[in-house]
């Protein structure tokens, strides 16, 4: 290759001319050439490598064993695991279905009684009557932390200012998310 040649491959990165590679700034970072940096990737691809190539191993390994294991098995043993692999997995889903019912559940009491959806994660339960009761606790603080946030809130502030732009608007409530009309409409 030609030195000249601006698409040639540079093995200093910083463009600088050979011998003044800057070893070290003001920070105290270093300057690698290619061959170092070349030399860091092979290693850290080699480790990875060689530890996915022992995960590979022992899996097939353990997947031997098994094989193994059921083949020594007599015709009445294999059915009877095949049978409990196939409960076991109606019981998997099962519970998934009775979590997603409980959550829909849960979703609807919580939007009933004014406390935020997204809190259902935390109340679900596989037992109704527990759910039901993490349901009335959650709720219960909810209000009182509600109530107590309005309180402080109209203590630091008082009453919710009237619009007094307009004389003929005096039943506009300035609220924090707009301008209300007192049947509760938006003015704007």
């Amino acid at each position: 290759m030609d030195g000249d040649d601006p698409n040639s491959t540079n093995n200093n990165p910083a463009n600088q001319p050979d011998g003044s590679a800057d070893k070290g700034d003001s920070q105290g970072s270093k300057t690698f050439s290619q061959e170092e940096v070349n030399e860091i990737v092979r290693k850290r691809i080699n480790e990875a490598n060689a530890k996915s190539e022992e995960k590979l191993n022992k899996a097939v390994a353990d997947a031997i064993a098994e094989q193994e294991r059921k083949a020594k098995l007599t015709d009445e043993q294999r059915a009877s695991e095949a049978q409990k692999a196939k409960e076991t997995e109606i019981a998997k889903r099962e519970q998934e279905v009775t979590l997603r019912e409980r959550r829909a559940e849960a979703s609807v009491i919580l939007a009933e009684k004014n406390v935020p959806t997204e809190l259902v994660e935390y109340i679900i339960n596989e037992d109704a009557d527990k759910m039901s009761e993490n349901i009335d606790q959650l709720a219960k603080v909810w209000d009182e932390a509600v109530k107590h946030a309005v309180e402080e809130q109209l203590k630091l502030g008082g009453s919710n200012p009237k619009d007094r732009s307009s004389g003929s608007n005096s039943s506009k409530i300035a609220t924090s998310s707009g301008v209300y009309t007192k049947n509760g409409t938006s003015a704007f």
